[in-house]
Protein backbone atom coordinates (compact mmCIF):
# COMPACT_ATOMS: atom_id res chain seq x y z
CA UNK A 1 0.00 0.00 0.00
CA UNK A 2 1.76 3.44 -1.05
CA UNK A 3 1.11 6.30 1.01
CA UNK A 4 0.78 9.21 -1.80
CA UNK A 5 2.59 12.50 -0.58
CA UNK A 6 3.99 11.37 2.89
CA UNK A 7 6.22 9.06 4.32
CA UNK A 8 5.00 6.43 7.52
CA UNK A 9 6.70 7.33 10.78
CA UNK A 10 5.02 5.30 12.97
CA UNK A 11 2.40 2.63 12.82
CA UNK A 12 0.02 0.43 14.92
CA UNK A 13 -2.52 -2.04 14.54
CA UNK A 14 -6.30 -2.48 16.41
CA UNK A 15 -6.97 -6.38 15.29
CA UNK A 16 -10.15 -6.48 16.74
CA UNK A 17 -11.47 -3.49 14.75
CA UNK A 18 -8.96 -4.81 12.03
CA UNK A 19 -7.85 -1.09 11.26
CA UNK A 20 -3.96 0.20 10.47
CA UNK A 21 -3.55 3.55 12.11
CA UNK A 22 -0.08 5.19 9.93
CA UNK A 23 1.53 8.66 10.71
CA UNK A 24 2.31 10.19 7.80
CA UNK A 25 5.25 12.71 7.54
CA UNK A 26 4.90 15.43 4.49
CA UNK A 27 7.45 13.93 1.60
CA UNK A 28 8.82 16.91 -0.28
CA UNK A 29 8.60 17.19 -3.80
CA UNK A 30 11.73 15.79 -5.82
CA UNK A 31 11.94 19.35 -7.18
CA UNK A 32 12.90 20.44 -3.86
CA UNK A 33 9.50 23.00 -3.99
CA UNK A 34 7.69 23.05 -0.61
CA UNK A 35 4.83 20.09 -0.62
CA UNK A 36 1.13 21.52 0.09
CA UNK A 37 0.33 18.23 2.04
CA UNK A 38 0.12 18.68 5.66
CA UNK A 39 1.60 15.90 8.26
CA UNK A 40 -1.58 13.59 8.81
CA UNK A 41 -2.82 9.97 10.69
CA UNK A 42 -4.07 7.56 7.47
CA UNK A 43 -6.28 5.01 8.79
CA UNK A 44 -6.55 1.77 6.70
CA UNK A 45 -9.36 -1.26 6.85
CA UNK A 46 -7.94 -4.70 6.94
CA UNK A 47 -9.62 -7.17 4.32
CA UNK A 48 -8.93 -9.97 2.65
CA UNK A 49 -7.92 -13.61 4.56
CA UNK A 50 -5.28 -14.52 7.08
CA UNK A 51 -3.09 -16.07 4.23
CA UNK A 52 -3.97 -12.97 1.62
CA UNK A 53 -4.42 -9.46 3.58
CA UNK A 54 -5.39 -6.66 1.91
CA UNK A 55 -5.18 -3.17 3.20
CA UNK A 56 -7.50 -0.59 1.92
CA UNK A 57 -7.25 3.26 2.71
CA UNK A 58 -10.68 4.03 4.87
CA UNK A 59 -9.54 7.43 6.55
CA UNK A 60 -7.01 10.36 6.76
CA UNK A 61 -6.70 12.95 8.87
CA UNK A 62 -4.63 15.94 7.93
CA UNK A 63 -3.73 18.35 10.53
CA UNK A 64 -2.71 21.34 8.98
CA UNK A 65 -2.49 23.24 11.95
CA UNK A 66 0.39 20.33 13.10
CA UNK A 67 4.14 20.47 12.22
CA UNK A 68 4.69 16.73 13.16
CA UNK A 69 2.54 13.43 14.21
CA UNK A 70 5.49 12.17 15.81
CA UNK A 71 3.73 8.31 16.59
CA UNK A 72 0.71 6.65 17.10
CA UNK A 73 -0.99 4.28 19.22
CA UNK A 74 -3.94 2.24 19.03
CA UNK A 75 -6.37 2.12 22.47
CA UNK A 76 -7.08 -1.98 22.16
CA UNK A 77 -8.18 -2.49 25.75
CA UNK A 78 -12.00 -2.51 24.84
CA UNK A 79 -12.79 -4.54 21.87
CA UNK A 80 -15.77 -2.70 20.78
CA UNK A 81 -14.37 0.72 20.81
CA UNK A 82 -11.67 1.99 18.04
CA UNK A 83 -9.65 4.62 19.60
CA UNK A 84 -6.00 5.72 18.98
CA UNK A 85 -3.32 8.46 20.64
CA UNK A 86 -1.15 10.53 18.46
CA UNK A 87 2.32 12.88 19.63
CA UNK A 88 1.65 15.75 17.85
CA UNK A 89 3.99 19.51 17.68
CA UNK A 90 2.91 22.50 16.43
CA UNK A 91 3.69 26.31 17.10
CA UNK A 92 1.63 25.95 20.66
CA UNK A 93 3.76 23.18 22.12
CA UNK A 94 3.83 19.06 22.45
CA UNK A 95 0.67 17.36 22.98
CA UNK A 96 -0.86 13.80 23.40
CA UNK A 97 -4.28 13.91 21.36
CA UNK A 98 -6.99 10.81 22.02
CA UNK A 99 -9.18 10.28 19.27
CA UNK A 100 -12.53 8.29 19.07
CA UNK A 101 -12.87 6.92 15.82
CA UNK A 102 -16.59 7.11 15.67
CA UNK A 103 -16.60 10.63 17.08
CA UNK A 104 -16.83 11.65 14.07
CA UNK A 105 -16.51 11.09 10.24
CA UNK A 106 -12.31 10.48 9.90
CA UNK A 107 -11.24 13.64 7.87
CA UNK A 108 -13.35 15.95 10.25
CA UNK A 109 -11.80 14.13 13.92
CA UNK A 110 -11.17 16.70 16.60
CA UNK A 111 -8.74 15.29 19.70
CA UNK A 112 -11.34 13.83 22.35
CA UNK A 113 -8.75 15.17 24.79
CA UNK A 114 -5.26 17.31 24.33
CA UNK A 115 -3.19 17.07 26.93
CA UNK A 116 0.08 19.47 26.47
CA UNK A 117 2.46 18.78 29.75
CA UNK A 118 4.86 17.27 27.35
CA UNK A 119 8.33 20.09 27.26
CA UNK A 120 10.05 18.90 23.97
CA UNK A 121 8.79 16.04 21.26
CA UNK A 122 6.92 13.13 22.44
CA UNK A 123 8.66 10.08 21.20
CA UNK A 124 6.86 6.68 21.97
CA UNK A 125 3.36 5.54 23.58
CA UNK A 126 2.23 2.98 25.17
CA UNK A 127 -0.96 1.72 26.18
CA UNK A 128 -1.61 0.15 29.85
CA UNK A 129 -3.18 -3.28 29.29
CA UNK A 130 -4.73 -4.09 32.51
CA UNK A 131 -6.58 -0.40 32.66
CA UNK A 132 -9.45 1.08 30.45
CA UNK A 133 -8.24 4.32 28.89
CA UNK A 134 -5.14 4.60 30.75
CA UNK A 135 -1.86 4.93 28.54
CA UNK A 136 1.51 6.77 28.85
CA UNK A 137 3.53 8.87 26.77
CA UNK A 138 8.24 9.35 26.59
CA UNK A 139 9.31 12.40 25.26
CA UNK A 140 12.35 13.87 23.87
CA UNK A 141 12.34 16.09 27.47
CA UNK A 142 13.22 12.91 29.49
CA UNK A 143 9.43 12.41 30.93
CA UNK A 144 7.13 9.45 31.25
CA UNK A 145 3.69 10.48 32.05
CA UNK A 146 0.95 8.38 32.55
CA UNK A 147 -3.16 9.27 31.31
CA UNK A 148 -6.27 8.81 32.05
CA UNK A 149 -8.78 9.19 28.88
CA UNK A 150 -11.32 10.51 31.48
CA UNK A 151 -8.95 12.84 32.88
CA UNK A 152 -7.39 16.75 31.65
CA UNK A 153 -4.34 16.00 33.20
CA UNK A 154 -1.62 13.60 33.87
CA UNK A 155 -2.46 10.54 36.35
CA UNK A 156 1.38 10.95 37.51
CA UNK A 157 4.68 10.35 36.18
CA UNK A 158 7.56 7.95 36.19
CA UNK A 159 10.37 9.13 38.21
CA UNK A 160 14.21 8.12 38.80
CA UNK A 161 15.58 9.27 42.42
CA UNK A 162 13.20 12.05 42.28
CA UNK A 163 13.88 13.45 38.49
CA UNK A 164 13.04 12.50 34.98
CA UNK A 165 12.52 8.84 34.46
CA UNK A 166 15.78 9.29 32.06
CA UNK A 167 18.75 10.88 31.46
CA UNK A 168 18.15 11.47 28.22
CA UNK A 169 15.62 11.27 25.35
CA UNK A 170 13.01 8.53 26.03
CA UNK A 171 13.32 6.24 22.71
CA UNK A 172 10.56 3.26 23.00
CA UNK A 173 8.18 2.52 25.57
CA UNK A 174 5.95 -0.94 26.01
CA UNK A 175 3.65 -2.39 28.79
CA UNK A 176 2.47 -5.68 30.06
CA UNK A 177 -0.52 -6.26 33.12
CA UNK A 178 1.54 -4.55 36.13
CA UNK A 179 4.96 -3.90 34.06
CA UNK A 180 6.14 -0.76 31.88
CA UNK A 181 10.03 -0.88 29.95
CA UNK A 182 11.33 1.86 29.37
CA UNK A 183 14.27 3.02 27.10
CA UNK A 184 16.48 5.94 26.21
CA UNK A 185 19.88 7.38 24.35
CA UNK A 186 21.23 7.05 28.54
CA UNK A 187 21.93 3.34 27.29
CA UNK A 188 19.53 2.20 29.82
CA UNK A 189 16.46 -0.16 29.96
CA UNK A 190 14.30 0.85 32.99
CA UNK A 191 11.72 -1.52 34.35
CA UNK A 192 8.24 -0.13 36.22
CA UNK A 193 5.70 -1.16 38.44
CA UNK A 194 3.14 1.64 37.99
CA UNK A 195 1.82 1.41 41.68
CA UNK A 196 5.27 2.45 42.84
CA UNK A 197 6.10 5.44 39.96
CA UNK A 198 8.96 6.83 42.18
CA UNK A 199 11.52 4.91 40.89
CA UNK A 200 12.03 1.96 39.36
CA UNK A 201 12.24 -1.34 39.90
CA UNK A 202 15.54 -2.31 38.12
CA UNK A 203 18.17 -0.92 35.23
CA UNK A 204 20.04 -2.30 33.06
CA UNK A 205 22.77 -1.23 30.91
CA UNK A 206 22.92 -3.55 27.71
CA UNK A 207 25.91 -2.43 25.85
CA UNK A 208 27.56 0.97 25.79
CA UNK A 209 24.86 1.92 22.97
CA UNK A 210 22.32 3.90 22.86
CA UNK A 211 18.84 1.81 22.81
CA UNK A 212 16.42 2.08 20.36
CA UNK A 213 13.21 -0.36 20.94
CA UNK A 214 11.89 -2.34 23.34
CA UNK A 215 9.40 -5.14 23.09
CA UNK A 216 7.98 -7.09 25.96
CA UNK A 217 7.23 -11.08 25.32
CA UNK A 218 4.25 -12.53 25.79
CA UNK A 219 3.45 -12.46 29.93
CA UNK A 220 5.98 -9.83 30.44
CA UNK A 221 8.84 -11.82 31.70
CA UNK A 222 11.58 -11.14 28.72
CA UNK A 223 12.02 -8.53 26.58
CA UNK A 224 13.70 -7.84 23.27
CA UNK A 225 16.16 -4.42 22.61
CA UNK A 226 17.46 -3.12 20.18
CA UNK A 227 20.50 -1.31 20.60
CA UNK A 228 22.77 0.45 17.61
CA UNK A 229 25.15 -2.74 17.94
CA UNK A 230 22.87 -5.35 18.09
CA UNK A 231 19.64 -7.32 19.30
CA UNK A 232 19.41 -8.58 22.92
CA UNK A 233 17.45 -10.43 24.86
CA UNK A 234 16.72 -9.45 28.60
CA UNK A 235 15.18 -10.99 31.51
CA UNK A 236 12.53 -8.83 32.65
CA UNK A 237 12.85 -9.55 36.24
CA UNK A 238 16.53 -9.99 37.00
CA UNK A 239 19.76 -9.33 35.29
CA UNK A 240 20.11 -11.59 32.00
CA UNK A 241 21.31 -9.94 29.04
CA UNK A 242 21.92 -12.66 26.25
CA UNK A 243 22.86 -11.46 22.68
CA UNK A 244 20.74 -13.07 19.93
CA UNK A 245 22.88 -14.21 17.08
CA UNK A 246 21.59 -13.07 13.40
CA UNK A 247 20.36 -15.78 10.98
CA UNK A 248 21.66 -14.42 8.34
CA UNK A 249 24.83 -11.73 7.11
CA UNK A 250 24.98 -8.73 9.10
CA UNK A 251 24.32 -5.77 7.30
CA UNK A 252 26.81 -3.39 6.13
CA UNK A 253 25.93 -0.74 8.50
CA UNK A 254 26.41 -3.29 11.26
CA UNK A 255 23.07 -2.77 12.78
Amino acid sequence: QTMSGHYACSIDVNSAQRYVFVCGVVQEADSGARSTNSPAVLAYKIDGTANAPTLTQCGKLEKRDVKLVSCVKALTDKADVNRFITGESSSSGEAVCYYDVGSADFANMEPVRRFVEHKDIITSLTQCPDANGVFLSGSRDCTIRLWDGRQSASAGQLQSNGGSAHAKMITCLDSSPGIVISAGLDKLVKVWDLRQTAAPLRQLAVDDNAILKVALGSGGSVAAVSTLRRLYLIDVGGDGVTPIEPSFGEARSGR
